[in-house]
C-alpha cells in the first residue's frame, strides 16, 4: 500500500477505535459485547499514539570481579587499562507491548 492509500484509511481506523471505545452494547446474558479488557488496550494504543511512549533509564553498569581483574592485568601499548567498563543507554521495551493492539483492530499478514 502507498501512503496515500493508507491516508484514505485513517478515517475509518478513528471511527473503528471510537466506536471500540464506546460501544455499551451488552450480549443476551448481559456482558459487554467489547470486554472491558479489549477497551483498555485500545485507550492505551490511543494515548501511546498521542503522547508516546515513557522513556525508561535503566543503568547496567555491573561489578565483574573477573573483567576488573583482567582488565588490571592486561594493559594496551600505552600503558592504559585494556579494558574499562562501558555504560550503554537504551531503552526497556516491553515486548507484549509490540502487539498491544486488540486483535481485531490487527492488520491480517
Amino acid at each position: 500500500m502507498l501512503a496515500y492509500d493508507l491516508a484514505s484509511l485513517a478515517s475509518d481506523a478513528q471511527q473503528v477505535l471510537h466506536s471500540t471505545l464506546t460501544n455499551q452494547e451488552v450480549d443476551d446474558s448481559g456482558k459487554p459485547v467489547v470486554p472491558f479488557s479489549v477497551k483498555v488496550d485500545v485507550a492505551k494504543y490511543v494515548y501511546d499514539q498521542f503522547m508516546g511512549k515513557a522513556r525508561t533509564s535503566v543503568d547496567v553498569t555491573t561489578h565483574n570481579p573477573l573483567e576488573d581483574l583482567l582488565g588490571s592485568i592486561l594493559v594496551n601499548p600505552d600503558g592504559e587499562a585494556s579494558h574499562t567498563a562501558t555504560i550503554i543507554e537504551g531503552e526497556v521495551v516491553d515486548p507484549s507491548e509490540l502487539d498491544d493492539v486488540p486483535e481485531h483492530l490487527r492488520h491480517p499478514t
